[in-house]
């Protein structure tokens, strides 16, 4: 599946897949005519799925009152539209990279699974990426291991894992819950 192909099935499970955030200069490198917006630092393009239609939203410098949307026909049909996606989707000139490293364990006992605490270190990209460090909690059940919880510490992992956990699994034991029981109880 090609990765225009994807952008299309993702918009139409979520509605929206964000495509870009390209600078003035490389969204016209792409071939978009800028000349009738006023003028701007930055635009993010979405893919969106509404109504049994896929458009393109531009939201330039984050304003959601300064938007505009295209259609495949008005880009020149589905297959110039397909394109348009695949010059958005390849615009991005580096993607970022991180180091993942686990910092915290809690088994649970046999069947029960585990949760991890991760921390994740972002290499940041001169004039792009720059985000920083942080954790996530997971809950791994021997067969997938899922992100619950993210936070600026380990502790505000677990607890975002709790409230996640609370509200989409509630009928099974919480795991997040058991573990954040037992470093309450230690401190």
């Amino acid at each position: 599946m090609t990765e225009v192909s994807k952008a299309l099935e993702r918009a139409k499970e979520e509605g929206k897949f964000f495509l870009a955030r390209l600078t003035k200069k490389e969204l016209e490198r792409t071939g978009f005519d800028t000349s009738p917006f006023d003028d701007f630092e930055f635009v993010d393009i979405n893919l969106i799925y509404d109504e049994g239609q896929y458009f393109l939203e531009y939201i330039f410098d984050g304003e959601l009152t300064y938007a505009y949307h295209e259609t495949p026909e008005e880009v020149g049909g589905e297959e110039e539209f397909r394109e348009v996606i695949g010059a958005y989707l390849s615009s991005e000139e580096e993607k970022g990279t991180a180091d993942i490293k686990m910092v915290q364990s809690y088994p649970l006992g046999p069947d029960n699974g585990s949760v991890y605490i991760y921390e994740v270190t972002p290499h940041p990209i001169p004039g792009g990426m720059n985000i920083e460090g942080f954790y996530i909690a997971t809950f791994d059940d021997s067969n997938t291991e899922i992100v619950w919880g993210a936070g600026s510490n380990p502790e505000e992992a677990l607890k975002n894992a709790v409230e996640k956990w609370k509200k989409e699994v509630d009928t099974e034991e919480n795991p997040f819950q058991t573990v954040y029981n037992q470093i309450s109880s230690q401190e």
